[in-house]
This record gives structure tokens, C-alpha cells and sequence, in this order.
């Protein structure tokens, strides 16, 4: 698995969201809200992210943007199992991107693009 290192971002010592680059299957953890995936470079193909649980979550907004495409290599959406309302989203683009909410019960699509 190939995750490059994330960024993180603070207030006080608190950190408020961290900015991962993933180019392999990844479990995000709660603090893991901006996501930029590629399955460009040196990844090896399709993948999976996979969200933090739906409670550990509440409040938060994830962005996830699939900045670049190797041929036919997507990535897939999923959440952690414990809503069933959110169904699987595929990223299959270039530049699609995508805006979750989590309200502790269950996610919910803010906004998508190209999708």
C-alpha cells in the first residue's frame, strides 16, 4: 500500500483536518477530511477509501477529489458499515469530486461534481 504523508492542519493543538493523498485502499480516520486520490501515480490501479465511522465522524465534512486518472482505474467511495443508506460512490474522472456530511447517524452527499 502506498499512502504519501499528510498535512495537517491546527488550531491550538487541535488538529482540524488532515489533507491525505492516498494512491491505495485506506481507511480515513476522523480527522481525515480532505482527501486528494490519484490513480496515477505509481498507486497500481483502482481503490478503495473507505470512511471513519459514521459517529466518529459527526459534524464533519469530508471533500474527496480525484485529481488525476490512469486509464480505466476508479475509485470507489464506501463507508465503514454502519450506514446503510450510503450507497457506494465511484469516482471515474479526472477532477470529480465529491462533498460528504456525516450527522453521527448517517452520511449525506452535500455536493458532487462530474459525478
Amino acid at each position: 500500500m502506498t499512502v504519501q504523508p499528510r498535512a495537517e492542519r491546527f488550531l491550538g493543538d487541535q488538529v482540524i483536518n488532515k489533507v491525505t493523498y492516498p494512491e491505495a485502499d485506506v481507511s480515513l480516520g476522523a480527522e481525515d477530511q480532505v482527501v486528494r486520490a490519484s490513480t496515477v501515480s505509481g498507486g497500481g490501479g483502482a481503490f478503495t477509501i473507505t470512511l471513519p465511522s459514521v459517529v466518529a465522524a459527526k459534524g464533519r465534512f469530508y471533500s474527496i477529489f480525484m485529481v488525476a486518472r490512469n486509464s480505466a482505474e476508479n475509485i470507489t467511495v464506501q463507508d465503514k458499515g454502519d450506514d446503510t443508506g450510503l450507497s457506494d460512490i465511484t469516482l471515474n474522472a479526472a477532477d470529480e469530486r465529491v462533498l460528504l456530511y456525516s450527522d453521527g447517524f448517517h452520511w449525506y452527499t452535500v455536493a458532487s461534481e462530474n459525478i
